[in-house]
């Protein structure tokens, strides 16, 4: 088994994702992955597939690629921020796929951009009588 499909599969086991849930998130049949986390002849994981997969799974790029150790992985953790709201947010867009992520990111910034907006003090539009 390559090395990317032993990472995709402790991964995968260490967040307790059935295949349904590795369809959901990264595309594909059952079957593919299937295969490719089995460790079935001639399924490995390549360059481009492991690219498009920590991508979609918001890992580091060439972390799939890396010996991890044959006992424990180290998978990448985000630090948590100091403000409860901002960690919760964070958590939520976590379980996101890039796709939702984009969206959800747009209507973060709309929603900080009205903010900043309301908060602008608004220039006066007429000269002042004496």
């Amino acid at each position: 088994m390559g090395i990317a499909n032993v990472n995709l599969k402790r991964y995968v086991d260490s967040k307790g994702w059935g295949l349904a849930e590795v369809v959901h998130r990264l595309g594909r049949s059952n079957s593919f992955w299937s295969d490719r986390l089995a460790n079935r002849e001639g399924k490995n994981i390549g360059a481009v597939l492991a690219r498009d997969i920590e991508e979609k799974l918001d890992l580091p790029r060439y972390w799939l690629d890396e010996d991890h150790g044959s006992n424990l992985v180290q998978f990448p953790v985000r630090p948590k921020h100091h403000d409860e709201h901002i960690s919760a947010v964070i958590e939520l867009m976590e379980e996101l796929d890039a796709r939702g992520k984009m969206e959800a990111f747009a209507a973060v910034r709309s929603v900080i951009n009205r903010y900043l907006s309301s908060r602008t003090p608004k220039a006066s539009g007429g000269a002042s009588s004496a």
